[in-house]
């Protein structure tokens, strides 16, 4: 009997109790929170009305001249004003994904619109801000994303497009 009772009281692991998510649902779960990380040592880019730090050995190829970009052997990250960001972004929201998070969350200096996802081993997550900037720019958005196929990179690059601040200057790299 006494078996029996300490048996009843045991933790159960039974198939009614929720499993932990898996690194690639967390991964995107994470895109809609906080996320705790140093930049402080990262170079810092500014153009386009805006400021980025990336991490080394990360740098940024300038092609276009308002726009913002890193590539790497799995993925990039991508970053530009641009007075049809909206609709860039939103012909990326209305794809439905089997592991996907949406929310509005504030990324370093911008309140921004969210999508987070990992799908067919590609993780990746985007921001759309509304114009931060005055003059000939004030109705741009801005929109930025990441993609990598490995998930430590799609870290990193997402700590890094969480540095985005707007700035009033345009000036190239410091």
């Amino acid at each position: 009997a006494l078996c029996a009772a300490i048996a009843a009281c045991a933790p159960s692991h039974g198939s009614g109790e929720p499993k932990a998510p898996s690194p690639d649902e967390l991964w995107v779960q994470n895109g809609c929170k906080t996320e705790i990380f140093d930049a402080s040592a990262w170079p810092k880019y500014r153009l386009a009305g805006f400021e980025i730090s990336v991490p080394p050995p990360y740098r940024a190829q300038t092609a276009v001249a308002d726009a913002f970009t890193v590539r790497t052997p799995f993925g990039y990250l991508g970053a530009r004003p641009d007075r049809n960001a909206k609709y860039d972004f939103e012909s990326r929201a209305f794809r439905v994904r089997s592991k996907q998070a949406s929310c509005y969350l504030r990324y370093a200096g911008f309140d921004v619109e969210v999508i987070s996802s990992h799908e067919n081993g590609n993780y990746s997550t985007s921001i759309l801000a509304p114009p931060a900037w005055g003059g000939s720019d004030a109705d741009k958005w801005m929109i930025a994303s990441v993609s990598s196929r490995s998930l430590a990179e799609a870290t990193v690059l997402r700590h890094a497009l969480r540095t985005l601040v707007p700035v009033q200057d345009t000036t190239r790299e410091r």
